[in-house]
């Protein structure tokens, strides 16, 4: 199971200002939140707070698009029981390791 950085809910739609685009993007740390939450078939706000396992601002920093160039970034940690990989930029995505 893979999530992507953006939300795809507003593809195809009019270019965003910076605010609006801030405002709708789907952070790394949120999208580790969400995807675990997939997988153990629990509602995200079931979760213990993702910062008893990982930095999440750190997590969202290292992640951050700050060009176009693809870098091999790559961060394995385990949450709630899950072992997890956020790998690439600027669009990293989460995984699931099994």
């Amino acid at each position: 199971m893979t999530h992507g950085y953006l939300s795809n809910e507003y593809a195809g739609t009019e270019p965003l200002t910076p605010a609006e685009s801030r405002a709708r993007t789907i952070t790394p740390s949120l999208s580790v939140i969400e995807t675990v939450a997939e997988v153990t078939n629990r509602d995200p706000i079931e979760l213990p707070p993702l910062q008893h396992y990982v930095d999440a601002d750190a997590l969202d920093s290292l992640f951050e698009p700050v060009d176009n160039t693809n870098t091999d970034v790559q961060l394995r940690f385990t949450y709630d029981g899950v072992d997890i990989v956020v790998e690439g930029s600027p669009d990293p995505e989460i995984r699931v390791i099994p």
